[in-house]
């Protein structure tokens, strides 16, 4: 029986969310480098997975992961607080 889920990314989860990247047209290179091997985007990864200001949303089948969702949380003074700003979505 197959087992979808949809949880929050973890650092463990770093390698197979940088597998989907590719699939991005926009991302291909960051800073002439390809996405998969920036170091940049890497760290990025990490703080939206270990602070406050992003998250990381995984969707995996059977333990493989197919799909991902970055945010990144934004302040902002017309909402008198903050509000969330979708990144990233592959499926």
């Amino acid at each position: 029986m197959t087992k979808a889920s949809v949880r929050l990314g973890t650092l463990a989860d770093e390698s197979a969310v940088f597998a989907l990247l590719p699939a991005l047209k926009e991302a291909e290179l960051v800073a002439g480098t390809p996405i998969e091997q920036s170091s940049a985007a890497r760290a990025v990864y990490r703080d939206l997975v270990t602070s406050t200001r992003g998250s990381v949303i995984v969707f995996e089948v059977d333990g493989e992961v197919l799909g991902v969702i970055t945010s990144s949380y934004v302040s902002a003074i017309r909402y008198g607080g903050e509000y969330a700003r979708l990144e990233e979505l592959i499926v």
